[in-house]
């Protein structure tokens, strides 16, 4: 469910999580007249996490929450928010998240250890898999340049994703590798002054935005790619490097969240955040070395969405079963 709801600028942040409310509560309301659910399970703790545990309490269902990144790695430690987020998390029957990282944060914030299980993500392999470069970059009407970097996020205000970071490493890396080029796939309020820094370093023919995708067509994006990088600040469990591995790109990324968990050197390199020069160092290797795309393929092959399902069915068949309103 993807209530839409008001944003009242300035204000649109004290207020999300009680605007998202309103928005969800009438979808709800209406889907409860149909059939009586049983249990709400709510992805992202805020605002959706903070607005269903509204939402759980008035109907007087049981509540999953699922932490899925930058709701622990970065708004938990926002005043606010982390107060709204806490609050929701004691009235969740259970918790889940994607890596170990981020359920150490909430360990650490005070959540029962026993009510946190890890879920992992899953890869849809019927999209995510290995494709000739060649073919893919002539379906997407690119020039055959080589090497070519590729960069899927969303371009925040918080930069969490670091790609301010692989911008200047593409400055370094032109200047030994002259056809290299980078592609950014993603959107959002940073896009126009990363474009006016590429601008400004003179990198526009070698850095190219080409906005937001949809999901399916990554994986064309990723076919196109020799080396998929992804120099985040923080993170949790990032599906994109896990879409990238499974279609045999070699990753570039940052020494956070679970990434050293899934990149290792069979099938990536991992560098310390907010370093530039490293990350450079880094793509240098990566656009010289031959991969095995079969090893890169064979580090993701234990993840699926069956798997995860499975465990989500577990969680949430568990958290219905002793819940105080049944």
């Amino acid at each position: 469910m993807s209530p839409k709801y008001p944003l009242i600028p300035k204000l649109g942040n004290f207020l999300h999580s009680f605007l998202f409310f309103l928005g969800l509560f009438s979808s709800a309301w209406a889907l409860r007249t149909r059939f009586k659910f049983d249990l709400i399970n709510a992805h992202w703790l805020y605002p959706d996490g903070v607005a269903a545990a509204w939402l759980a309490r008035i109907m007087g269902v049981p509540l999953v929450l699922s932490g899925r990144g930058c709701d622990i790695n970065v708004f938990l430690f926002q005043k606010y928010k982390r107060r709204s987020i806490l609050h929701s998390l004691r009235q969740a029957d259970r918790v889940t998240v994607v890596s170990e990282e981020l359920k150490s944060l909430l360990l650490e914030a005070g959540v029962d250890n026993e009510r946190v299980t890890v879920i992992r993500n899953g890869i849809d392999r019927e999209i995510f898999s290995p494709r000739d470069k060649s073919n893919c970059v002539e379906l997407l009407g690119l020039s055959p340049r080589s090497p070519t970097i590729l960069f899927v996020g969303r371009l925040t205000e918080e930069e969490e994703k670091g790609l301010r970071y692989l911008i200047f490493a593409i400055r370094e890396l032109v200047q030994v590798r002259k056809e290299a080029i980078l592609y950014v796939v993603g959107d959002g309020p940073m896009l126009k002054p990363y474009e006016i820094l590429v601008k400004k370093i003179a990198l526009q023919a070698h850095i190219h935005f080409v906005g937001a995708k949809a999901h399916k067509d990554i994986a064309l994006w990723i076919g196109a790619c020799d080396v998929f990088c992804l120099p985040s600040i923080r993170e949790g469990c990032p599906n994109v490097v896990l879409e990238a591995l499974s279609c045999g790109r070699p990753v570039v990324a940052s020494r956070v969240g679970d990434v050293p968990k899934l990149v290792g050197k069979e099938n990536g390199i991992l560098v310390e955040p907010g370093n530039s020069h490293a990350l450079f160092e880094a793509l240098k290797i990566a656009v010289e070395r031959k991969w095995e795309q079969g090893e890169i393929c064979k580090s993701v092959s234990g993840l699926s969405w069956d798997v995860a399902a499975s465990q989500y069915y577990s969680v949430l068949y568990e958290a219905y079963s002793n819940s105080r309103f049944v």
